[in-house]
């Protein structure tokens, strides 16, 4: 998932005010009975007006098994690691860069999703602040 389709789902996920995704992938790989659910580089950017934002560098990841059965994705025994790698803070020209420390949080969360295997993409059913947000994994051969 590229970082247009990706700052879509951060929104309805996630409706901050003026926040967008300014870079970043997000990947599901899917390998036996487990997967992998992450993106190696992810900053988030909030406007606060002319002039002036707050930027985020991080990456996540999530992996864990998972079960099909009935149109369902079933995603079992979830570990995260989340690590903020930088605020960086811009104002007027002057630039503050600060360690990251901050929220954690899960992508996705456990239990079950519908699902829909096409033969170009896979897409997913996620739960968020929006009822009706379909996450869209595209087939990539590398």
């Amino acid at each position: 998932m590229d970082t247009g389709d990706l700052d879509l789902l951060v929104s309805s996920l996630a409706p901050v005010p003026r926040m967008r995704v300014a870079d970043g992938q997000l990947f599901m790989e899917f390998d036996g009975e487990a997967f992998s659910y992450h993106a190696d580089i992810f900053v988030l950017r909030i406007d606060l007006g002319p002039d002036a934002y707050l930027e985020a560098d991080g990456r996540f990841g999530t992996s864990g098994t998972y079960t099909t059965g009935d149109g369902q994705l079933f995603l079992n025994s979830i570990g995260s690691d989340q690590q903020v790698l930088a605020w960086t803070a811009y104002k007027d020209g002057q630039v503050a860069t600060m360690p990251g420390t901050g929220p954690s949080y899960s992508l996705p969360v456990p239990g079950e999703a519908p699902y829909r295997c096409l033969p170009d993409r896979l897409e997913i059913d996620t739960r968020g602040a929006s009822p009706e947000t379909i996450t869209m994994f595209f087939y990539r051969s590398d």
